[in-house]
């Protein structure tokens, strides 16, 4: 980091201190004035509101005369004059804070020897953002916020979070985010892989909760309707020549016009896939809590290699030699159940929801008598019973019926082992709340769709989220990544209000009373 130069400092610490005094002075004025002045029935809130109003400006013009001394002392000192020379004195900027709207000039210098190289020495002495309105603090509550509930939601929280109470009640907003922004800073985003910390545990059994849901995609680029090649593939001409063919047929009417096929209607989904792991589950009250909880999402096309070079490093299989896997036996599932072994003991024990089985049934009958004859059958592992009474269900049924009926039957029949090993359990699944919490809700259950690109992002900053991952934490120390990189879960702080890391002098004075005003005012 840009370190104040050594010739700055004592005389910067003077000066910042009358300066900051001064600000810590009419902010204490005008609290006096108000607590004299205000006779009403609401004096308590207007107090308070003036007060975080003064203190927001307060902070922000004590930002504007730091900048301003240390480039005026920067100006006007000998290491300066000999190296560079000014090339604009006054440029303004302005950048959005955690304390509003921050609008200063700093100065921008040439050097001498090479008229092609510029800086500003403010810029480059507080490390301020480059070619961005906003600081990395808004950014990441903002992206904190969208992920808690969405990207428009969190841009209307943010918005209110950061601008002061007073403007938000007179309407006077000095600025607003919308989810288009947190859409780019997300997206410009390197989210890095996390290494999660191994969870050590007692228990020989494994659960893991396994299921799926579907993502809307966005739309495919426009496709001619002429041809079954995209517009791009095409030059002008051909399309031109295409077009007036088809404006030909249409004047003959004797002709037969010649359409070329349908096109096959793409995919627009994306699906993802949804790990939940644990070990036990406590108690307490009406309320269950899974022990030892880890969630993987992913909208990769390996879902299973990423999820076992995830879970390997922090689940030991040689101490949980018993793993059970609770789902909805779809295809993708059972086809991956069989990397769980990986040593020699490991039991993989595959278990069907009670809750898909359940609703076949109900989908079989409306007969109430029917439906608890068919599952008392399932629990008493009677599977000639059961058949009798699904050919009743079966007859005098129409073709179409018929055939859904019979996917209904196959289903229970083809799963009928990792049933009963289900009702063995000693605990069944919640597969359907958590992806409920974790998918649904954030990307499904209002009408919009994603980009692939993108959606694996937000679907990885949510599994984060329910890892227990700060998103705040980790946008603040991986924002400026170029490339993604790997960051271990316990190296995820961001300690800067310890004693020694700042460089403002005013933070770190041995005025007592100053230091611990401008650090509450900071937090």
């Amino acid at each position: 980091m840009y370190m104040i130069p050594y010739f700055l400092k004592s005389e910067a610490k003077n000066l910042l201190k009358i300066k900051l005094s001064k600000i810590i002075q009419n902010i204490s004025d005008d609290f006096i004035d108000n607590i004299f002045y205000y006779n009403s029935n609401n004096k308590y809130q207007k107090i308070m509101l003036n007060l975080e109003e003064n203190i927001k400006q307060s902070v922000l013009q004590a930002l504007i005369e730091t900048f301003e001394i240390f480039d005026n002392l920067y100006l006007n000192s000998n290491d300066r004059k000999k190296i560079f020379n000014v090339c604009i004195r006054k440029c303004h900027r302005n950048i959005v804070t955690i304390f509003g709207i921050l609008e200063f000039d700093r100065i921008y210098y040439y050097d001498k020897k090479d008229r092609n190289k510029h800086f500003f020495f403010i810029d480059n002495l507080f490390n301020l953002p480059s070619y961005d309105r906003y600081d990395d603090i808004i950014k990441a509550i903002a992206i904190d916020n969208a992920i808690s509930t969405n990207q428009k939601k969190g841009a209307e929280i943010t918005t209110k979070q950061i601008n002061s109470i007073l403007s938000d009640l007179n309407n006077s907003q000095q600025f607003v985010i919308s989810r288009q922004d947190i859409y780019n800073w997300i997206d410009k985003w390197n989210v890095p892989s996390i290494e999660y910390e191994a969870i050590e545990t007692d228990s020989d059994t494994l659960y893991i909760m396994i299921d799926e849901k579907y993502i809307h995609e966005q739309l495919k680029p426009f496709i001619n309707k002429f041809s079954n090649n995209d517009v791009e593939e095409k030059s002008v001409e051909q399309i031109r020549n295409e077009f007036l063919n088809f404006l030909d047929n249409l004047k003959n009417p004797n002709k037969q016009l010649l359409l070329p096929p349908p096109k096959k209607k793409s995919k627009n989904f994306i699906m993802s896939k949804a790990f939940i792991s644990f070990t036990d589950i406590e108690t307490k009250g009406n309320r269950r809590t899974l022990m030892n909880k880890f969630t993987f999402l992913t909208t990769g096309n390996n879902p299973w290699d990423e999820f076992m070079n995830t879970i390997s490093k922090i689940f030991d299989f040689q101490k949980n030699k018993k793993i059970k896997v609770l789902s909805d036996a779809g295809t993708w599932i059972t086809a991956g159940i069989s990397n769980l072994k990986l040593f020699v003991d490991n039991i993989v024990i595959p278990c069907l929801c009670i809750f898909h089985v359940k609703q076949k049934i109900n989908r079989s009958t409306k007969d109430e008598i029917l439906r608890k004859s068919l599952w008392n059958a399932i629990e008493n592992n009677d599977k000639i019973t059961f058949n009798s009474i699904f050919n009743s269900i079966l007859k005098n049924k129409d073709e179409k019926r018929t055939k859904t009926l019979k996917q209904y039957r196959h289903y229970i029949l083809a799963h009928w082992d990792p049933i009963n090993q289900m009702k063995a359990s000693k605990y069944k699944s919640s597969m359907e709340a958590h992806i409920s919490h974790n998918v649904a809700k954030p990307f499904s259950f209002e009408p919009k769709a994603f980009s692939k690109r993108h959606i694996q992002k937000l679907i990885k900053l949510q599994e984060y989220k329910a890892n227990g991952i700060n998103i705040l934490n980790l946008y603040l120390n991986s924002s400026h990544n170029t490339e993604i990189v790997t960051i271990k879960k316990e190296e995820l702080s961001f300690s800067i209000f310890d004693n020694n890391s700042s460089n403002l002098p005013a933070i770190n004075s041995t005025n007592l009373s100053l230091s611990h005003l401008l650090r509450n005012i900071s937090c």
